[in-house]
């Protein structure tokens, strides 16, 4: 599993509080009572966000890291399931997925790369929830094609450190996921701007 957990832990909760506006402020996204974090759906779409903690389906179009887009969302039919999502397109060069917005986290349910199809493919922490340094398990199924045969196996997001300013404003979140144990890619997101970093594991 990744690594770099009590590091990041030490981080977070020994700057000092001070007031602020912004809503990315550390108050407004810490529970005291469950000690964990809200994550805004708009830190992987890179949108501006305003408090507001209901799950919503925002509207995207936005570049970022030079060569990759998001836009979205649009009804979408998931040939393997039968049930219309809700989806985000991003684009890198080749590359086409498409993501939509579950209580737990934003997941792929298309992938261009070998055509697969996913349920529950968690690729981003968001909404209530999510503690540093405690790794959260989903269940995915996935489909290659038109194969009707499905697939299983068990996704991993493990967040490794928030970080925030001298404002106590957030500043970055950076994580890892994980397949069946194996660690994946590790990355870094910024609010305003969505991924700004991203490293094969």
């Amino acid at each position: 599993m990744c690594k770099r957990v009590i590091f990041a832990i030490g981080l977070l909760f020994f700057s000092p509080a001070r007031a602020t506006d912004s809503a990315w402020y550390r108050a407004n996204l810490y529970d005291v009572t469950t000690q964990s974090y809200y994550i805004p759906y708009q830190l992987w779409t890179g949108a501006p966000w305003d408090g507001n903690k209901k799950l919503e389906f925002h509207a995207v179009d936005k570049n970022f890291m030079t060569s990759k887009t998001i836009q979205g969302p649009t009804p979408w039919m998931h040939p393997h399931l039968k049930r219309e999502y809700l989806v985000y397109k991003r684009l890198n060069r080749g590359k086409a997925q498409l993501f939509t917005f579950y209580e737990k986290g934003i997941g792929r349910v298309y992938d261009s790369r070998e055509q697969r199809y996913f349920d529950m493919d968690i690729k981003f922490p968001a909404g209530p929830g999510w503690k540093i340094g405690v790794p959260v398990d989903f269940e995915q199924k996935f489909w290659k094609g038109e194969n009707i045969k499905g697939y299983t196996r068990t996704v991993t997001i493990l967040i490794l450190a928030i970080k925030f300013d001298d404002a106590d404003v957030m500043k970055e979140l950076t994580y890892c996921y994980s397949v069946n144990g194996v660690p994946d890619n590790e990355y870094t997101y910024r609010p305003n701007f969505g991924m700004t970093d991203v490293r094969g594991l």
